[in-house]
């Protein structure tokens, strides 16, 4: 007997991570399907604060999906395993608008020149990236086994601080300004460590994630560092340079805390 399936298709966002849409920005991202079989097809659209791909599961079913008639669920778990195969791009359904303003110079009456100056400001930037079609899928039929959106209290211990760690990860993909995202990346990376059930803070945290995800352990301590000054009020001049100091080095640490939260999550999984 022949089974039957399904094919969908939908718009999908895509922006980099560690220059996310603000305001009056354009991206340009191409993104494209590596070692296609067909599961996977991305077209790309129209580039705005982010550029827009529409996305074509041509056979839902063989994918992994659980049925067709609210596939919200499932989409977000695609959206996630893509995210979780991906390097610089954050892919999202979520539509970011930033109000486009002038800025103007206004000159003294008194002044003989009276033209005003208009000035829009406008980022374009170019990144290429692939998404491997194979490693996606196993990644989404893993997350869809898990079943995040239907959490109860038999739910294991592993599970549920995964669910937690899947979140914070998804939620750093769609933040829009670098502070979120270093938050929700690094709490992710801190639940997904400790999901086996052994607590870890401070040093002991520092080296079991450098041991997994095979980082220095310098730098995760520095992360821990600056992510403690995100929380907590500074008791010292030395405090407030390390918050200082990490807001000035975000751009340098996102690529890198991503890579970090990836490399875990997906030995969790």
């Amino acid at each position: 007997m022949k089974v039957m399936d399904y094919k969908y298709q939908g718009d999908v966002l895509v922006h980099e991570l560690s220059n996310p849409p603000h305001k009056a920005s354009t991206c340009d991202i191409t993104l494209s399907v590596l070692n296609s079989t067909g599961l996977l097809v991305l077209t790309k659209g129209t580039k705005g604060y982010k550029t827009s791909y529409t996305l074509i599961i041509p056979r839902m079913m063989q994918l992994g999906f659980k049925g067709t008639n609210d596939n919200a669920r499932d989409i977000e778990n695609l959206i996630l395993a893509f995210n979780l195969n991906l390097d610089n791009c954050c892919v999202t359904t979520s539509l970011t608008h930033f109000p486009e303003g002038d800025i103007s110079m206004v000159r003294d009456p008194s002044d003989g020149l009276v033209e005003e100056i208009r000035t829009s400001f406008s980022f374009e930037g170019g990144v290429s990236e692939h998404l491997d079609e194979n490693a996606a899928a196993n990644t989404f039929r893993k997350i869809q086994n898990m079943n995040r959106f239907d959490l109860t209290s038999a739910t294991s211990t592993k599970g549920l601080q995964l669910a937690k760690a899947l979140k914070s990860y998804e939620n750093a993909m769609n933040a829009t300004d670098r502070l979120p995202i270093f938050k929700e990346l690094f709490s992710a990376i801190e639940i997904a460590t400790n999901s086996d059930g052994v607590p870890r803070n401070g040093p002991s945290l520092d080296t079991e994630i450098s041991t997994l995800a095979a980082s220095p352990r310098a730098e995760i301590e520095r992360w821990r560092q600056f992510n403690a000054r995100v929380k907590h009020i500074d008791k010292s001049s030395a405090e407030a340079a390390r918050y200082v100091n990490g807001m000035a080095d975000l751009p340098s640490f996102l690529g890198k805390l991503r890579k970090c939260a990836k490399s875990i999550i997906n030995q969790r999984l």
